[in-house]
């Protein structure tokens, strides 16, 4: 059901977003009071882009941390090198526990070998969150994504006790959703 859950999640936001605006927003900003309609379509204005480049960035960054984790593995020698770097790069869909976790598998694999894989593991996973923490994400995520790290960290713990493994996944889109209404209702309600 989580397979589905997701298939259904992704087609939608597909849809959403290259679906002419107005189809769904219209009927959603009439059962808005009229003084808050210009400040929702703003939120809504901001908040099209910011999943565009939110799902690209995402995307970029999943295939790029794939690639590299493959690199990686086949240059330190480490077993299952293509299943752990397809893994790393899905995992890449949850920021910060995903990456941990990819990493951790990888370690359990290289502990099965001997010490300079585990040392390969360690190096591959530093050089690839450096390469995505200074190169990648600032790139491609600082158009959509302005949200503090630490915000990010908290709140994907909290959608996840909310709504269980898809809210870890959906995290980062909730956030912007509610991010984007913060700054336009209560940041800068006036700057319609």
């Amino acid at each position: 059901s989580i397979g589905i859950g997701l298939v259904f999640v992704f087609l939608g936001t597909l849809y959403m977003l290259v679906d002419n605006p107005g189809t769904l927003v219209s009927p959603v900003l009439r059962l808005l009071p009229s003084r808050f309609t210009p400040n929702a379509k703003a939120a809504l204005a901001d908040l099209g882009p910011r999943l565009r480049w939110w799902v690209l960035g995402t995307l970029v960054s999943m295939t790029l941390v794939g690639v590299a984790n493959y690199i990686g593995y086949v240059i330190i020698g480490l077993q299952f090198a293509l299943p752990l770097a397809i893994f790393g790069g899905l995992a890449e869909v949850v920021p910060i526990i995903g990456p941990l976790l990819s990493f951790l598998l990888a370690l359990m694999v290289a502990a099965t070998m001997d010490l300079t894989q585990i040392v390969g593991v360690v190096i591959v996973y530093l050089i690839i969150q450096i390469l995505e923490g200074y190169v990648i994400l600032p790139l491609v995520m600082k158009r959509a994504v302005h949200i503090p790290p630490v915000v990010t960290l908290f709140t994907i713990v909290l959608w996840g006790k909310v709504f269980g493994f898809i809210g870890v996944l959906l995290a980062l889109p909730i956030n912007l959703f509610l991010w984007t209404l913060l700054d336009r209702f209560v940041i800068r309600p006036n700057d319609v």
